[in-house]
């Protein structure tokens, strides 16, 4: 029965190194997904961060559309006054 060739200790130290990298990456886009489902929960959307990117990726133009009612609402409050 032949045994599996271990890599060369430079390719465990590159597969360690890419492991790290990965793990780094994982938790940066977990923390961005949070981000935006946050954003939705602050105008008032309902979004997790374990929706689509499609999704999550609306979440931008959502905003802009409420802070732009928001401001034509303050525009009409004030012209009234």
């Amino acid at each position: 029965m032949n045994r599996p060739t271990l890599p060369p200790l430079h390719d465990n130290a590159l597969v360690l190194a890419l492991t790290s990298q990965v793990t780094h990456l994982e938790e940066e886009n977990r923390q961005l997904r949070q981000a935006l489902a946050d954003c939705a929960t602050n105008v008032g959307a309902v979004a997790s961060p374990q929706c689509s990117l499609d999704f999550l990726l609306m979440i931008p133009r959502e905003v802009q559309l409420v802070c732009e009612r928001l401001r034509s609402a303050e525009n009409n409050v004030t012209q009234i006054r």
